[in-house]
C-alpha cells in the first residue's frame, strides 16, 4: 500500500513540461524538492521507487554506450560500474545532491551519480 502511495505521489509531482521536453517518464520528471517530499531512504518504499528509477536510467545509459560502441559510434565513452557503489551509497549521493539542488530535476542528480561512478575497465565479449 505504501508503495502505491509513493508511486502516486511521484506521478502527481512530476513536471510534465520536463517530460515532454526530454522524453522522460517517472521520477526523472520531478524536481529534487519533490523527490525529497517523499522522504526517501534506504529501506523504505519511497527510497525503493527512487532507486529503481535511478538504476534503470543508469543501466539504460550503459546499454546505450554498449550499443554505440558495437556500432562504432561515440567511441571513448566509458561504461560505468553500477555495482561498485553500494545501494546505500547511491541513495546517500542522490539525497545529498537533491538537498543541495532542490530546484534541479531528479534526472540531473542521477546523471551526476552516473558520472561519479568508476569506469568499467574491460567489457567481456
Amino acid at each position: 500500500m505504501r508503495f502505491a502511495i509513493a508511486l502516486g505521489a511521484l506521478l502527481i509531482f512530476g513536471s510534465h513540461s520536463y517530460a515532454t521536453e526530454f522524453g522522460l517518464m517517472g521520477e526523472g520528471t520531478s524536481t529534487c524538492a519533490e523527490i525529497l517530499q517523499l522522504h526517501p531512504a534506504f529501506g523504505n518504499d519511497g527510497g525503493a521507487v527512487v532507486l529503481a528509477w535511478a538504476q534503470g536510467y543508469m543501466s539504460g545509459m550503459n546499454m546505450d554506450r554498449v550499443v554505440n560502441k558495437a556500432h562504432k559510434i561515440a567511441q571513448g565513452q566509458p561504461i560505468k560500474s553500477l555495482g561498485d557503489v553500494t545501494i546505500q551509497g547511491q541513495m546517500a549521493f542522490l539525497l545529498n545532491y537533491c538537498e543541495n539542488h532542490p530546484l534541479a530535476h531528479f534526472t540531473l542528480a542521477v546523471q551526476e551519480l552516473y558520472v561519479a561512478l568508476p569506469d568499467v575497465k574491460a567489457l567481456k565479449n
